[in-house]
């Protein structure tokens, strides 16, 4: 896959630095049917060499008969999107106030090593056990679900004052166990050669911006290369930070490239130009709070599907093939 330059618009975060199905087999006991007697007639009227053996009448023994030891065998379950699989909680950091990055154990046996590796986005989902709803995070590293991998998942976790699933994520603790199923595509780019990918991102929505960062960028055969940044990639990868205010004490110039206030039509026609561009195959990924995705590129339609390009990138003539509301 030719590897695409990357822009990355993130508003109000801070960028932390960071096939074979289960089965079991069964032992059924087989009972030989015992030999019918001939009738007495035929036994009459048959010769003593043609008559069949006293031997041979009787009913050969059945291994599970004469004491043989049956092992039961079982495949480890694998991790998959149609059932939730238990993990343990190996760590929790707090990066704000409401917002903490988990990181949990995903042992090796739980990934098929038959599964190709996805060009694409991946998700998770958390269950939460008492109401039994789920809802959908993405792991800062695709590596995770490559049994070659880290054997461990980092998820960034917002806590929502009426979000029962994240209210209870963050409840939970070192040791404690949370139920997951996945991966699951949430956008899959592979082989469509784009000559560049946009990320605007606003809060945890920034969790898909930094997987698709480090899937194109890292060295996955070299693991003590140094992480994805602009300074290893300065032709390959810009980054423009925009914050709603600054905090008492900080400077825009300490920060290389932080606009203060809210992404305007304006700036996004000086960063990333307009749409249907005949020179750049581009595509924008579009993800964060839903009043920042309605303001950038338009609502989603009521059935949750991508609906048509408005918004920002819809007065700069992005279609549909370009923009993508994650």
């Amino acid at each position: 896959m030719m590897l695409p330059t990357c822009r990355l618009c993130a508003r109000g975060t801070t960028l932390h630095p960071l096939a074979s199905r289960s089965s079991s087999f069964l032992a059924r006991r087989v009972l030989l049917p015992s030999p019918r007697p001939a009738p007495q007639s035929r036994l009459l009227q048959t010769s003593s060499s043609a008559r069949p053996s006293s031997s041979a009448l009787k009913p050969k023994p059945s291994p599970l008969r004469a004491g043989a030891t049956v092992v039961l065998l079982a495949l480890p379950e694998r991790l998959s999107h149609h059932k939730f699989t238990p993990v343990k909680i190996l760590s929790v950091t707090k990066l704000t106030p409401e917002t903490s990055l988990f990181k949990l154990a995903l042992p090796k046996e739980l990934l098929d090593p038959t599964n190709p590796p996805y060009e694409a986005i991946q998700s998770l989902f958390v269950m939460q056990p008492d109401l039994q709803i789920q809802r959908a995070y993405t792991p800062l590293c695709a590596a995770c679900f490559d049994p070659k991998g880290p054997a461990e998942v980092d998820l960034i976790v917002k806590r929502y004052a009426d979000g029962e699933a994240s209210r209870y994520i963050h409840r939970l603790g070192p040791g404690d166990q949370i139920k997951i199923r996945g991966p699951v595509i949430t956008w899959y780019y592979g082989q469509k050669q784009f000559d560049e990918v946009v990320f605007i991102v606003g809060g945890t929505g920034i969790s898909p911006a930094l997987q698709y960062i480090e899937s194109t960028l890292s060295h996955p055969a070299n693991p003590s290369a140094p992480q994805p940044s602009i300074k290893v990639h300065p032709k390959k990868l810009s980054v423009q930070y925009l914050v709603d205010n600054l905090e008492a004490g900080q400077k825009v110039s300490s920060v290389s490239g932080t606009t203060v206030g809210r992404v305007r039509a304006k700036e996004l026609k000086k960063w990333i130009g307009e749409g249907s561009s005949k020179e750049k195959k581009r595509a924008v990924i579009v993800c964060g709070p839903e009043q920042m995705v309605n303001a950038v590129a338009g609502p989603r339609a009521r059935d949750l599907s991508q609906g048509p390009v408005g918004g920002m990138l819809g007065q700069l003539g992005y279609s549909q093939d370009e923009v993508v509301k994650l």
